[in-house]
Parts: structure tokens; C-alpha cells; sequence
């Protein structure tokens, strides 16, 4: 809000110097996200704690495919399309942080994501069968044995989507933007526990190794690298004098694109996004 400081009183019994008055001055409110902006605060990765009982109304029922050495566990399973859908809803790219790419678009009738929402639209109880799923990584799950005496997964930590990014943006897509309901969509989803293993050099290798369905290109892999990691947390956490903008690092390719397209789907967050994160102020590797 912007006013002239007259003669008289000013902020109750203070009055302005002599030198101060008929000068333009700027009141601004800064609330307690505002504030953690200007300080540099933020979620991390670790903070992503995924409750799948409350999502679902029940645990996830899984395979565990036991270590055979202390670099990680693997469990198998069928993940709910609406789940996977609200999960990307509350956190956004922030859930492909280590994936090479992000969403990519729906880039022609005959692109992989075209394909992808045309089987979400016509043929939902197919996806499963013709979709290659996701791979993800956690830092720490919550398994517990059900009655029949097989696994369950209540809770997720530290979630990220290493593989699958464009099968999840793409039912986010469908959900929000076109409505299309998710109710019989499946998809299969590897999770990953990571032990002994380096994180990032195993997070390289699956991307190396499942990334077939959209091209890849070479500066994609170095997406991962811990220097472009800093580079984006900075980007996320440092805002401008004012609290009200940043720059966006586009570490994933698509990443702006994505986030762009999440906002897009309500006024408020649309309006909010340009404030935040023109276009001009998007970087890439």
C-alpha cells in the first residue's frame, strides 16, 4: 500500500521528522510463509511424507523382493491412479527432483503422452497392462504385515519418482485439466529403500537404464549431478528483497513447463506462478 506521509501524526503518537513528510512510503505485510521466503526456508526432499492410508483408506499391498546385499530393498505394487495423482497434487515437481526429466507436454497426437492420455480417457482399466510404471526411491517406508499375512506399505518418506515422471504428470494432467476420472486407472510402481547404496549414482544408473519411452538427451543425465542440485535449491529458497519472487532453475528438463501447468489449472495459482516465476527469470543447464 502506498501513501504520503502528511504533517500530522503518524503511526499514532509518532510524528515524522520534518525532512520525511510529503515523502512516498510503502507499507508492506509480511506473513509467516513471506517471512520463511525472505530467510532462505523450505521443504526438502526429506520432508515429502506420504500417507497412503489416508489416501487411499487402506495400505498399499506389496511384494518385498528381499536385499541380497545391504545397498537396498525393493518392493513391488499396484498404485491407485487417484493416489498417485493427489500425491503430485500436494508437492508438484518437487516429487521428480531426481529425475532426469520433467513433464513434457502432449507434444502432437502420436507423441508417448498423447498415447498415454488416450488410454486414460478410453481404455483406463488397460493402463496398467500397457503402461511401463514408475520407478521410485524413498529414504524410509512403513511396512507391516495385514491379517492374511502379507505386506503392506502405510507411509512413504523422503518419495521420489526416479523413473515415471511423464506417467504421473500426465494422470495429474487428466484429473485436473480434463477431468477424466482416475478411479480404475492402476499403475505398477518399483520402490526402491535405499541402504548402503550411493543415492545419486543409483538414481543415474535407473535413469540410464528405464528411460526408453521419451528421448533422452545427453545434458539430461547430468540433471542429478550435485552441482545442478545446489544450483536449484538456491533457485527454490532465495527470493527476491521483496518475498514476492525467485528464479526458477530448470535442472529437469520440462520442470517449468510442469510446474507451469500445475498452477495453470486455478486463477489464483496461475497468477501466483507469473508473479513468482516469469518466464524471464527461468534458467536452464
Amino acid at each position: 500500500k502506498r501513501s504520503a506521509i502528511t504533517s500530522g501524526a503518524w503511526f499514532g503518537n509518532i510524528t515524522p521528522p520534518a525532512e520525511w513528510r510529503e515523502k512516498p512510503v510503502e507499507f508492506e505485510a509480511y506473513d509467516i510463509v513471506r517471512l520463511f521466503r525472505v530467510l532462505g526456508e523450505g521443504e526438502t526432499r526429506g520432508d515429502i511424507s506420504v500417507d497412503l492410508v489416508a489416501l487411499a483408506g487402506k495400505g498399499l499391498p506389496c511384494l518385498h523382493v528381499p536385499a541380497q546385499n545391504d545397498d537396498y530393498d525393493a518392493y513391488l505394487a499396484v498404485l491407485p491412479g487417484e493416489v498417485l495423482s493427489q500425491v503430485y497434487e500436494r508437492y508438484g515437481v518437487r516429487l521428480l527432483e531426481l529425475n532426469v526429466r520433467a513433464f513434457l507436454g502432449l507434444p502432437g497426437r502420436k507423441s508417448v503422452n498423447a498415447e498415454l492420455r488416450r488410454t486414460i480417457a478410453e481404455q483406463p482399466a488397460m493402463f496398467l497392462a500397457y503402461n511401463n510404471g514408475i520407478v521410485a526411491t524413498v529414504d524410509d517406508l512403513d511396512v507391516v504385515h495385514n491379517a492374511s499375512g502379507g505386506a503392506e506399505i502405510r507411509s512413504l518418506k523422503g518419495l521420489q519418482i526416479v523413473n515415471g515422471g511423464q506417467t504421473t504428470a500426465s494422470l495429474h494432467r487428466a484429473r485436473r485439466k480434463d477431468s477424466i476420472s482416475l478411479d480404475h486407472v492402476a499403475v505398477p510402481v518399483k520402490i526402491i529403500k535405499v541402504g548402503g547404496a550411493d543415492l545419486s549414482e543409483m538414481v543415474s544408473s535407473i535413469s540410464r537404464a528405464a528411460n526408453r519411452q521419451n528421448t533422452v538427451q545427453l545434458a539430461d543425465f547430468s540433471a542429478s549431478d550435485p552441482f545442478h542440485q545446489q544450483i536449484e535449491t538456491l533457485a527454490n529458497t532465495t527470493w527476491l528483497d521483496d518475498g514476492k519472487g525467485r528464479w526458477f532453475y530448470e535442472r529437469a528438463r520440462g520442470s517449468y513447463l510442469a510446474a507451469e501447468q500445475k498452477a495453470a489449472y486455478k486463477v489464483s495459482d496461475t497468477k501466483a506462478f507469473r508473479q513468482q516465476t516469469p518466464k524471464q527469470r527461468r534458467l536452464s543447464k
